[in-house]
C-alpha cells in the first residue's frame, strides 16, 4: 500500500510541476490587432510588418476580412510595427517590447 501511495505522490506532484516548466520555456510572442480607418470601418488586406530592432528579423502578414492579424512566433525584444494599405496613410508603432 506504501508503494502505491508514494507512486501516486510522485505522479502527482510531476504533473503539477509540468505547467511551471512549460512557463519557463516559452521563448517567442506574437503580435495581433484590428486595423481600423478613423471612421471605424475595417481594413482588410493590409500588410502589417514587423521588424526585430536589435536582430534585423522581419515578419509580415496580411490582416483578414474583418481587419484582424497576427504575426507569431517572433522572439523577445523590441519591434517597429508598420501597417500599409493602399489609398491610406501608412500606420506605426515604434519600439515596441515584447
Amino acid at each position: 500500500m506504501l508503494r502505491v501511495s508514494a507512486c501516486f505522490i510522485l505522479i502527482v506532484a510531476f504533473l503539477f510541476s509540468m505547467p511551471a516548466l512549460a512557463q519557463n520555456r516559452a521563448t517567442t510572442a506574437e503580435i495581433t490587432g484590428l486595423l481600423q480607418d478613423a471612421t471605424g470601418g475595417v481594413l482588410p488586406g493590409a500588410t502589417v510588418t514587423v521588424v526585430n530592432l536589435d536582430t534585423g528579423l522581419t515578419r509580415s502578414a496580411v490582416s483578414g476580412g474583418t481587419g484582424a492579424y497576427s504575426v507569431m512566433l517572433l522572439p523577445p525584444g523590441r519591434y517597429d510595427i508598420r501597417a500599409e494599405l493602399p489609398g491610406f496613410d501608412a500606420g506605426k508603432l515604434d519600439n515596441v517590447t515584447l
